[in-house]
């Protein structure tokens, strides 16, 4: 438990190009959460922002996402759902849901 969000166990990493129409200044992505029933704490990871083309960016080009954990230890891992089986295998070869 060291507060450190991890990829692959605890979210799946989300890589693509984002387009900003002319005076739009923000956009919404999808990063995937991985849930498990081990009590972890939050945990955090960095997003950022790199390789602008025909813009700068501006002074805050990442920023700190806290997953918070639901979990209480007492259920049974959720691999063995299939549903959540069926979507892990989405979001980790078509990084996307289902």
């Amino acid at each position: 438990m060291t507060g450190n969000a991890s990829q692959r166990c605890d979210y799946a990493i989300s890589v693509g190009t984002l387009r900003f129409a002319a005076g739009e200044s923000s956009k919404t992505i999808f990063i995937p959460i991985v849930n498990d029933v081990y009590i972890e704490g939050p945990e955090i990871f960095t997003i950022s922002l790199s390789n602008p083309t025909g813009v700068i960016l501006g002074l805050t080009s990442s920023a700190t996402i806290t997953i918070n954990d639901d979990d209480n230890g007492t259920g049974v891992n959720p691999i063995t759902n299939d549903s959540f089986y069926i979507r892990q295998l989405y979001i980790d070869f078509l990084d996307r849901e289902p």
